[in-house]
């Protein structure tokens, strides 16, 4: 099983690249999924699109964190897409708190290191 461990300190977000009509009336979106730590991540990520409605396949890919879904027609809305990977995301409080800490560091890393000279 692969592991991305300094994944952790993103939450996850979804964003939907671009929408591709297929001649045969299918409808192909390309996703981007930034903060996918592992295999169990990616698996449930793929599941949950290949279960929106409409979706007739499912592919996420944890190296580049690509996905496509496949929809037979109008596929289904960018809010619906994000709710759905975000649903899957295992230890969410834990992973929204090293978000937030993640952030507050830098922070205080520029804070420290003063204005560019």
């Amino acid at each position: 099983m692969r592991i991305r461990p300094r994944r952790l300190f993103s939450y996850p977000r979804v964003a939907v690249r671009r929408l591709e009509q297929g001649d045969d009336g299918t409808t192909r979106a390309v996703l981007s999924i930034d903060g996918l730590v592992c295999d169990v991540c990616a698996a449930r990520a793929r599941q949950a699109l290949a279960d929106l409605p409409g979706a007739t396949a499912a592919d996420v890919d944890l190296e580049t964190g690509a996905a496509t879904v496949r929809f037979a027609g109008e596929p289904a809305s960018e809010d619906a897409v994000a709710q759905a990977v975000e649903g899957q995301v295992l230890l969410r409080p834990a992973r929204r708190w090293l978000a937030r800490l993640r952030r507050r560091r830098i922070s205080l890393w520029l804070m420290r290191k003063g204005p560019p000279t």
